[in-house]
């Protein structure tokens, strides 16, 4: 019986991508608050209540971001799409605490 993958059975090997050739066509992310281009690792908590918790329990969910290194802004775009506000007024992050990792 053949490997659906020829005759050694593994997949063919993508080849191997320049580093420098994706960051030359690349662009900074910068802070829609300060315009600041450093960030910070921090997570977003959730609360989540006994009845909507799997175990039955209450805990908190961690959500990974990052925030700004010089205002602690979290730009829209690095909130899950799922916790964003319909009213853009209103941001997800004036309801959930950032901790700094």
């Amino acid at each position: 019986m053949s490997s659906k993958f020829g005759s050694g059975g593994r997949p063919p090997q993508a080849p191997p991508i320049d580093p420098s050739v994706i960051l030359n066509n690349s662009t900074d992310v910068r802070c829609e608050k300060c315009g600041n281009a450093t960030f910070a690792q921090v997570f977003l908590i959730k609360h989540i209540s006994s009845i909507a918790s799997p175990t039955g329990e209450e805990g908190m969910i961690p959500i990974p971001t990052y925030a700004c290194n010089v205002c602690n802004n979290v730009n829209k775009e690095f909130i899950p799409a799922i916790l964003r506000k319909t009213d853009e007024r209103e941001t997800t992050t004036n309801k959930i605490t950032l901790v700094k990792e």
